[in-house]
């Protein structure tokens, strides 16, 4: 189906990357996307344990954010993590 982002067009190069992220629920839907922002960290955490499985883990934990930045740093992502800006 589609995205429910306004700010992000059918015709944008982030458009196919971005409907595969929220098919999967690496990320939810809002009414902006805001695909020139930065993410968080936080926000890195909840689509790389998406992407691994791990939301029931994270649940378990407190669920987003508090569970995901719990499992992010237990299965320490952030190691070799180039932080720009």
């Amino acid at each position: 189906g589609d995205i429910p982002f306004a700010d992000i067009a059918a015709d944008s190069p982030y458009y196919n990357s971005v409907k595969a992220a929220y098919a999967l629920s690496w990320i939810s839907g809002a009414d902006k996307f805001y695909p020139n922002n930065s993410i968080t960290l936080t926000q890195a955490f909840k689509m790389g344990i998406h992407a691994i499985g791990g939301e029931r883990q994270a649940a378990y934990y407190g669920g987003y954010p508090t569970g995901y930045v719990h499992l992010g740093n237990s299965l320490d992502l952030t190691e070799n993590l180039i932080i720009i800006g």
